[in-house]
């Protein structure tokens, strides 16, 4: 089993009432079954990665939040961008200048 299903469990629950949606209708959306909803939320499954794509899509998370990889809830389109834009920046230079940019964008933060 995967090593952090259980906060899987416990925030597709969180995640599913606060969208206040019922066990059908996220297992219609999903296009399963109410009792591998169930299941998900038990702890007593664990969906596939197609299925982990729809879970993050309905509720605009990241599978890294939805898996315990991360605590940031969700990220909308535009901020998506400018994220991937600066991490491909990012990961184009060397180590070096690599850690200076991250602590100019820490200074400027504050």
């Amino acid at each position: 089993m995967f090593p952090r299903q259980d906060i899987l469990s416990r925030r597709l629950v969180l995640l599913r009432k606060q969208h206040q949606l019922t066990q059908e209708h996220l297992a219609n959306l999903l296009e399963v079954s109410k009792a591998t909803i169930s299941k998900y939320e038990k702890n007593a499954a664990y969906p596939s990665f197609i299925v982990l794509l729809k879970l993050a899509d309905v509720f605009e998370v990241s599978i890294d939040y939805l898996i315990g990889r991360s605590n940031i809830i969700g990220v909308n389109a535009e901020n998506r961008e400018m994220i991937e834009d600066v991490v491909n920046l990012l990961l184009k230079m060397e180590n070096s200048d690599r850690q200076r940019a991250i602590q100019i964008l820490k200074l400027l933060k504050k």
